[in-house]
């Protein structure tokens, strides 16, 4: 399995002629994550809003759309081939993660282990969810983690739900751009967990539905 960083941020500096590095990255960042809402989107408003968002920040890179383009297809690869983190590790290198807000993200082997400790379905029912919850998701990397060991233990991953709260903008975009291309069902959210007020949000990915969680919410009395 080949390691993709460079190349992603190789491909991230190349698109660096007007705007600094951290900022093109959680441009394309949020333009990724605008890409994969807006399918999922039914009512006209929001759809039109989402389209909005994205031609806004799409129109200041005009000399620039096909390294974009690029890191997109960048990052889906790399999911595909590692199933688990990509884009944490990389803000991690470029050292956009702390930049101003003191922010640390764990490290995949960490996560992994801790999963280990924490993933038990021998107890699980088929067909009931599990709900995994990370009220400070960073890039969403213990949930991903702990949801992986869960299936390799033996779970379903159908019946997975993973909750992801982040107050930070780019934790926010990075959580949804991951859990939605590794097809997990999840909702994220950007929320300052301490006092409850979101700011963004709730965003479901593409596996909510798949998995018909709106439904099996509901059957199990909690809401959709």
């Amino acid at each position: 399995m080949s390691d993709l960083k460079p190349e992603f941020i190789k491909t991230l500096n190349s698109s660096a002629r007007k705007f600094p590095t951290w900022q093109v990255f959680a441009d394309a960042v949020r333009m990724m994550a605008l890409t994969l809402r807006s399918p999922l989107l039914l009512e006209p408003g929001e759809k039109e809003e989402c389209e909005r968002q994205f031609k806004d920040i799409a129109e200041r890179y005009s000399e620039e759309r096909s390294q974009i383009a690029k890191l997109f297809a960048i990052v889906m690869q790399a999911l595909e081939e590692s199933q688990t983190d990509f884009l944490g590790g990389v803000m991690e290198r470029i050292g956009s993660s702390n930049l101003g807000t003191d922010q640390y993200l764990t490290p995949t082997p960490v996560a992994s282990m801790m999963a280990k400790v924490l993933a038990h379905p021998a107890d699980h029912k088929p067909g009931q969810i599990v709900t995994m919850s990370d009220p400070s998701c960073g890039a969403s990397v213990m949930l991903i983690e702990s949801a992986r060991k869960f299936v390799e233990a033996g779970g379903n991953r159908s019946d997975v739900l993973l909750l992801a709260d982040d107050l930070d903008a780019n934790a926010f975009n990075i959580s949804f751009v991951q859990l939605s291309l590794l097809g997990w069902a999840a909702v994220v959210r950007r929320m300052d967990s301490l006092s409850g007020k979101v700011y963004e949000g709730p965003w479901y990915t593409p596996g909510y539905f798949l998995h018909c969680m709106p439904i099996r919410r509901l059957a199990e009395g909690r809401a959709a």
